[in-house]
């Protein structure tokens, strides 16, 4: 008769901070068989009855290895501590423990790796580290988005903590809406995109956020030639919820302004160009039970130009004064609620509901006044033409993890997403008598999926 089984579940956690890891190797040194923990740092492994040495490791944490006697189901946490490496060491031996992925054309993105890359300003940037790896192009200066295995740039996914993100570039491409130091793990997708996905023709770039120290208040800032940025995370209730929040704002107009506001003195126009964006990251969790976990995330980050033309002429008692002002807003707004629960050491599900939105703003403002001596100043022409566009995503999903057999693991679940799209708006707004409508393209159009 075959051996009796038992499951050994649990989770994998980084024992500085208490936020769990995703993609750890979880196996039995003595029975040769492992797992890895998924994107919630949970794992499943059964294994025959008896004892066992269970070792774990994931990149960048020293491995350790613990004795257990399984007699029944065992839930058991691990926790990982940072390693820093001063010599890497290969070997080989014919029994080595191996642990295969079965995803296919899969890349976990390493953040230590984006940060060897040159770059402008000298910050990480993970969107620009996909750059270099093979069946990936982009424009010739680097700057014309994503292109994987020849599809259109158009046809990825942006995940940001399992929300789609509609517009994943700072300026021209610059720099990605990614903040380095709140991203936990990276993922892209180039082929054999799972079904959780959508069924995306290109690539998916799934990228989760830090979930907090559980353990310590810890503060870290980074300051750059373009940009700065501030972390704060720490406990709520110690080992039991934390908090997370990062922010960033770049420094082009703190350059920019001062120089075009000299060169367009010199051509005797008052004005000056302003550009800059930021990135505000926050998230909260909150551990109810060891099967039940509560988390809250929020993304908002924005890109704000400014262009001002101002400018007086007199002759004799007539002073004319014009202006032309433009000012172009745009960026995206992402919240989710999602909770995780362990029904059994088997099964593990996710829960989860999200919001995405993605605006667009321009105002361009022309004015015309002339000021006689003696008299009140007349506007002789002012124009004010506004254009706003947006789109707005509501989401549930429940995803489930089933791991039925050793070696076998089952995703399953259900999605519904609710979309909500605006086009464009044109608004016009002109010194008449005439009363009519001057705002077009009012209606939105929803589509359900």
């Amino acid at each position: 008769p075959s051996p009796q089984r038992f499951t050994l579940s649990g989770f994998v956690e980084d024992a500085e901070t208490g936020e769990r890891i995703p993609g750890a190797s979880v196996f039995s040194i003595t029975g040769q068989i492992g797992s890895l923990s998924n994107e919630y740092g949970f794992f499943s492994l059964t294994l025959p009855a008896g004892a066992h040495r269970i070792g774990v490791s994931y990149l960048g944490y020293e491995r350790m290895e613990q004795p257990i006697q399984l007699a029944t189901d065992e839930h058991l946490n691990f926790e990982l501590q940072p390693a820093f490496l001063q010599e890497i060491v290969v070997t080989t031996q014919p029994d080595s423990v191996l642990v295969e992925s079965p995803s296919l054309s899969v890349e976990h993105i390493s953040l230590e790796n984006a940060r060897k890359l040159p770059s402008l300003g000298g910050e990480a940037d993970v969107v620009r580290l996909t750059y270099q790896l093979a069946g990936i192009q982009t424009a010739s200066d680097g700057l014309g988005g994503l292109s994987v295995r020849g599809g259109n740039v158009d046809q990825n996914l942006f995940l940001l903590d399992g929300v789609p993100v509609y517009n994943p570039l700072h300026g021209v491409g610059i720099s990605s809406v990614y903040n380095a130091s709140a991203i936990r793990s990276a993922q892209l997708y180039k082929g054999v995109m799972p079904a959780k996905f959508g069924g995306r023709t290109s690539a998916v770039l799934d990228v989760q956020t830090k979930e907090g120290n559980s353990k310590a208040l810890r503060l870290e800032t980074d300051l750059g030639l373009t940009s700065g940025k501030v972390t704060v995370e720490g406990p709520l209730v110690k080992e039991k919820s934390s908090f997370f929040v990062s922010g960033r704002r770049a420094f082009y107009d703190f350059f920019v302004v001062p120089y075009t506001t000299r060169k367009r003195r010199e051509d005797f126009i008052d004005g000056f160009v302003s550009y800059f964006f930021y990135d505000l990251n926050l998230k909260v969790n909150h551990r109810f039970s060891e099967r039940d976990r509560l988390y809250l995330s929020y993304y908002r980050g924005a890109d704000d130009f400014l262009d001002v033309n101002e400018q007086e002429v007199r002759n004799l008692d007539t002073l004319v004064f014009f202006a032309d002002n433009s000012q172009v807003f745009w960026g995206n707004v992402i919240a989710s609620l999602r909770w995780n629960h362990t029904f059994s050491p088997r099964l593990f599900a996710n829960t989860t509901l999200t919001y995405s939105k993605y605006a667009y703003r321009s105002q361009d403002f022309l004015n015309l006044t002339q000021t006689i001596d003696t008299l009140p100043p007349q506007v002789l022409d002012a124009l004010v033409l506004g254009y706003n566009s947006n789109n707005k995503d509501l989401a549930a999903n429940l995803d489930f993890d089933w791991f039925p057999h050793p070696g076998h693991r089952v995703e399953f679940g259900v999605a519904a997403v609710r979309h909500r799209f605006q086009p464009g708006v044109i608004s016009l707004d002109i010194p008449t008598d005439i009363d009519f409508d001057t705002i077009l393209n009012r209606q939105p159009l929803k589509s359900y999926e």
